[in-house]
């Protein structure tokens, strides 16, 4: 019976995700000829009816740690922890400069969808061409953090089942290195409530963490090892909360 009512619920949450994504892209269209920034306002209102859905049909609710570790009026990177579709939805509704994420090419051709991505300009590379990925990735972070929108990347670069430790990929130390901005560790637990490639979603609380900020000057070899210690240490703890 509860697997029933688990599956019912999805399949309720599933039905109101793509129809709340259908209106509000309708209803963004407008918007497709201003600025991207102006643009990215629409994926914070995709981003709380997403979490106003979560909430109500599953009880799925979120708490924020650590937002003091952001900076103010200053461009930074956020490296995430990738368990869940949850983080994709979740940093555009906590923080107010309109992020980008940096994503594979792939998502781009979904249609209209794929509009808004480039049209609020995300970071969009061709994972299937390494060196071009990169060069792509540094001429696109440089534009986006003179603009002051913080970066939101992935190092492990794939959603990675909850308490799997993958490889960080080279292009979070690129940006260390290139950038001179500080980069801000976030550690989770999502994907205990909304796992990957899962039909079926929990109730409960989903934890994100951001961690002190990686300043700049380190080796890449350092800044990988900090890095990689404090996420995955962190991301541990909270699957026991």
């Amino acid at each position: 019976m509860k697997k029933c009512i688990t599956i019912l619920r999805s399949i309720v949450f599933d039905t109101y995700w793509v129809l709340w994504t259908l209106f509000v892209a309708i209803i963004g269209l407008p918007l497709l000829m201003y600025k991207p920034i102006i643009v990215a306002r629409i994926n914070r209102l995709w981003a709380i009816g997403s979490l106003f859905g979560l909430r109500l049909i599953y009880n799925l609710n979120f708490e924020v740690r650590g937002l003091e570790y952001l900076p103010k009026n200053q461009p930074y990177i956020i490296a995430s922890k990738h368990q869940s579709t949850y983080e994709v939805i979740i940093f555009h509704a906590i923080i107010k400069e309109y992020p980008v994420y940096v994503l594979k090419r792939e998502l781009t051709r979904i249609p209209l969808y794929g509009l808004y991505l480039l049209r609020t300009g995300m970071i969009v590379i061709n994972r299937l061409r390494r060196m071009e990925a990169l060069k792509q990735l540094m001429a696109q972070a440089k534009q986006r953090l003179s603009e002051n929108r913080p970066i939101i990347i992935f190092p492990e670069g794939t959603r990675t089942s909850v308490g799997t430790i993958t490889n960080y990929h080279s292009g979070i130390s690129l940006l260390y290195e290139k950038n001179n901005v500080v980069v801000v560790p976030a550690a989770l637990n999502t994907g205990v409530f909304w796992p990957k490639n899962s039909f079926l979603k929990k109730s409960g609380t989903c934890v994100i963490e951001f961690l002190p900020p990686i300043l700049p000057g380190l080796s890449k070899e350092e800044f990988i090892h900090i890095l990689k210690e404090r996420i995955e240490a962190k991301s541990k703890e909270l699957l026991n909360i």
